[in-house]
C-alpha cells in the first residue's frame, strides 16, 4: 500500500528547486522521505551562449545602451548576430570604450540620439530608424533606459516629478505604442522592459 504523500510536498519541491544547489525546501522542512541534496548541473559556455542564437538576424531596438545594464545587453546583441540593431542613447560621447569598440565592428549596429524629456522627437526618430535602419521590420523592443533622483518628497518639485514620468514612464509607453504595430507582424515579437538602480544613462 503507497503511503500518502503531504498536499504540499510537491509545491515544496518546485520552489526548492529554484534554489539550485540547496536541498530542496520539502528537505528543509522535514516534509516527507528525506532526499539528497539536488546537484547543481554544470553548464558549458556554449550552452550558456545559445540564448544568444535567438537574436541571430532579428531586428531590435534598445534604449539606454549608454547606462551600465544596457551597454552590456548591446554588447552581447553585437556578438550575436542581429539583423540589424538601434540603439538609443542620449549622447553618444556617454558610451563606454568597449561599447564603442564592439560597434566598430558591427556595421549593422546603429546609434541614434534621443533624449526621453523631449517626447515629441520619439515619433519622429522612431518612424526615421523604421525606414533606414529596419526597412519596417522589428522583432524586439528592449526598454532600459532611465534617470535616477536623490530628491525625496519635501525636496522633488511638480517640474522635477513630470521629468521623471516623462523619462521612466511615458516614454517607455510611447514607444511600445509605436512599436507594437511592427512586432505583431513578427513571429517572434518580444517587448522586455528593464528598471535597476544598478545602472544609469
Amino acid at each position: 500500500m503507497e503511503s500518502k504523500r503531504p498536499a504540499n510536498e510537491g509545491l515544496f519541491e518546485q520552489m526548492g528547486a529554484l534554489l539550485g544547489g540547496f536541498n530542496s525546501l520539502s528537505n528543509i522542512l522535514d516534509i516527507g522521505k528525506v532526499k539528497p541534496p539536488i546537484e547543481q548541473k554544470k553548464v558549458s559556455y556554449k550552452e550558456s551562449m545559445t540564448y544568444m542564437k535567438q537574436f541571430a538576424g532579428k531586428n531590435i531596438l534598445l534604449t539606454g545602451a549608454s547606462g551600465t545594464i544596457g551597454a552590456n545587453i548591446a554588447r552581447k546583441l553585437m556578438k550575436s548576430e542581429v539583423g540589424h540593431l538601434v540603439m538609443f542613447v542620449r549622447r553618444d560621447d556617454m558610451m563606454d570604450s568597449k561599447t564603442k569598440m564592439r560597434l566598430q565592428n558591427t556595421p549593422n549596429a546603429h546609434v541614434e540620439e534621443i533624449d526621453f524629456r523631449e517626447p515629441q522627437r520619439i515619433e519622429q526618430k522612431f518612424t526615421y530608424c523604421m525606414k533606414k535602419h529596419f526597412q519596417g521590420k522589428l522583432d524586439a523592443v528592449i526598454l532600459c533606459h532611465g534617470v535616477v533622483t536623490e530628491l525625496g518628497v519635501q525636496n522633488c518639485s511638480v517640474p522635477d516629478y513630470d521629468q521623471l514620468m516623462l523619462v521612466n514612464v511615458r516614454s517607455n509607453v510611447h514607444l511600445i505604442s509605436l512599436a507594437f504595430p511592427f512586432l505583431k507582424q513578427s513571429k517572434t515579437s518580444a517587448i522586455t522592459l528593464l528598471t535597476s538602480t544598478s545602472g544609469g544613462e
